[in-house]
């Protein structure tokens, strides 16, 4: 619902800013969740090395998100 309300609106709007801190909270919460068992799972079925290619894959992707959600919320 969260997103669908975000996708309204335009990076200018007030209500913009608020939305996606909601997102983060809400899933950050979700995150803390499953964040054990998930890890878990994943820990028994890749290896070291596809972890770590996991991992750095991941930080890229979250810097190319966080680079574009800045320069969206900058409009």
């Amino acid at each position: 619902m969260i997103l669908e309300e975000i996708k309204a609106l335009k990076p200018n709007n007030p209500e913009f800013k608020e939305k996606m801190s909601e997102l983060k909270e809400t899933l950050e919460h979700h995150v803390k969740e499953e964040e054990s068992e998930i890890f878990n799972a994943v820990r028994e079925c890749m290896s070291e090395q596809e972890l770590t290619e996991l991992g750095q894959e991941f930080q890229e992707t979250k810097a190319k998100l966080v680079s574009n959600v800045e320069a969206a919320l900058a409009m």
